[in-house]
């Protein structure tokens, strides 16, 4: 039987009896992330010689009874014996200048539970601390994020866990916390909202953030897609009347980006023009604009037309003068028919 054997048998025999006389005791909880890592240190290694003193770590979360199984051992700083048969021995790293234990590859079903290390001075152990490890998930994002305008949308969070702490989970639109409904089962907590999607919700970030351990933080997020029909339609300069050469610009707002159109009343020439178009008023023109999109689920189109009246105000203007000119041509008629009539009369009448 070699050394090590020796000394872990009777470690493991008087484990019961030594721990009756701590003189001091430390418990903490902590939490860790699914695999990443976790230091535990053994406060009271510090505080007391080394060489007179012997530390030990054990765990009660891969035994088999009800006895620790023994992690690592540092008799009067001269024999550092790792337990080499432990299950998880290649993922346990002592630090010998504080013998703080680093647990890597955390893992959800097998690590969380309790650790400690003991600090014994001639037999009998006067520090413990402790650790009951709870191990988490990361949050998961789950939910509808590509919707259509004013459809109900339900977004759920939710983090697995192991052991005695519980997350906390929490909903943010961009930077303002949401109101939402909290449910924890066994081994797994969630946080769901509802909200009715708008045309704000379009390219807005929305972020579950959980806390756990000792005010650790990690986060999931998704952005919301909306689509939503063609709006905020725009004409600038935004008057009636336009002048001959003048620029003219028109541009809507939609979710897929909408076609902005000009053309004829009848047809419109000029298609295919995305978001916006701009021209320079000709003479008598009296044509429209047109917007419009197609959304994914077959909804109707939606189309909006204005009417420019540069047409009407020119035609007004030529009746007008015509009018005038009738005016005219009948008031000269007029006129010389009654110096006609006036030039008779003065005529003798001959016999």
């Amino acid at each position: 039987m070699d050394f090590f054997t020796i000394i872990f048998f009777v470690i493991k025999t008087t484990t019961s009896q030594i721990l009756n006389y701590i003189d001091e005791e430390n418990t903490e909880t902590v939490g860790g992330l699914v695999q990443g890592s976790v230091k535990l240190r053994c406060r009271g290694a510090t505080t007391f010689d080394p060489f007179t003193h012997s530390v030990y770590w054990y765990d009660t979360v891969y035994n088999t009874d009800e006895n620790p199984i023994l992690i690592f051992s540092s008799i009067n700083n001269t024999d550092f014996n790792p337990n080499p048969n432990h299950p998880k021995s290649a993922h346990y790293l002592i630090d010998f200048s504080d013998f703080s234990l680093t647990i890597s590859s955390l893992d959800l079903d097998n690590d969380p539970g309790c650790y400690f290390c003991v600090v014994e001075l001639d037999g009998n152990v006067t520090f413990r601390q402790s650790y009951d490890l709870t191990i988490f998930g990361p949050p998961e994002c789950k939910g509808e994020f590509e919707v259509t305008e004013n459809v109900t949308v339900e977004l759920t969070c939710l983090a697995n866990h192991s052991g005695k702490l519980l997350p906390k989970l929490r909903w943010f639109k961009e930077e303002n916390i949401m109101k939402g409904r909290s449910s924890v089962e066994v081994r797994r907590t969630t946080e769901v909202v509802s909200f009715t999607a708008s045309s704000n919700d379009n390219q807005v970030k929305h972020i579950c953030q959980m806390t756990y351990g000792n005010g650790l933080v990690e986060e999931c997020e998704g952005i919301m897609k909306v689509q939503f029909f063609v709006r905020d339609l725009t004409i600038e300069p935004n008057k009636r009347t336009f002048f001959v050469k003048e620029e003219i610009k028109c541009s809507a707002r939609g979710n897929p980006p909408p076609k902005v159109y000009f053309g004829t009343a009848s047809v419109l020439a000029v298609k295919g023009i995305t978001k916006s178009k701009s021209l320079q008023i000709q003479s008598s023109w009296a044509d429209q604009v047109r917007k419009e999109n197609e959304i994914k689920d077959n909804l109707d189109k939606v189309t909006d037309q204005t009417y420019l009246v540069l047409t009407a105000i020119i035609v007004g203007a030529s009746v007008l003068l015509v009018l005038i000119f009738v005016c005219v041509v009948v008031k000269k008629r007029q006129k010389r028919k009654l110096n006609r009539t006036a030039h008779m009369r003065k005529e003798p009448v001959r016999v």
